[in-house]
């Protein structure tokens, strides 16, 4: 995703539950968005999908797929909700940003850093291919960064099963 242009708005956003914070990013089919839980505080992502350009057999197939895969190193799918424009996805909130702005912004890696990026990768995606979920949408921008309180370095944490299958 990059940076959004889209609405500021609140639609669709639950209003009872959660309270829009900001744009994160757009994509194709929609946005994505940094919200509140208003019963937790804690903060979440929610994927924004336009529904006129949407066909059900994908979306539901993102989100079986999505909502199966439980590894620190997924971004963790909390519940999907229907607004009349949107099918909203709600996922963790990854703090970090992508894989591809860390990259750009440092404009190289050494191999330390690297190794430890791309191990965690690795295991994400073994993980998903032993729950026999197979992404075929694999690049920097779905690899998401989350800072952990007390661990020097950012964990990995893929996201989008969109393209998705199962094996």
């Amino acid at each position: 995703m990059v940076p959004s242009q889209a609405p500021s708005s609140s639609d669709g956003m639950r209003s009872s539950k959660y309270q829009f914070i900001k744009n994160l990013g757009k994509g194709t089919f929609g946005c994505v968005v940094l919200a509140r839980n208003k019963e937790t505080n804690e903060l979440v992502a929610i994927k924004k999908l336009e529904r006129e350009f949407l066909q059900a057999r994908y979306v539901e197939s993102e989100i079986l797929n999505h909502s199966g895969l439980i590894h620190h190193h997924v971004v963790a799918f909390r519940e999907v909700f229907v607004s009349p424009r949107h099918i909203n996805i709600v996922m963790d909130f990854a703090s970090g940003g992508s894989l591809s702005a860390y990259v750009q912004q440092r404009q190289r890696l050494k191999e330390p850093l690297a190794r430890w990026f791309f191990q965690q990768v690795v295991l994400a995606f073994d993980y998903c291919h032993r729950k026999g979920v197979s992404n075929r949408d694999i690049k920097l921008e779905n690899t998401l960064l989350h800072s952990v309180e007390g661990l020097p370095l950012p964990l990995v944490k893929i996201c989008d099963f969109g393209c998705a299958t199962i094996t």
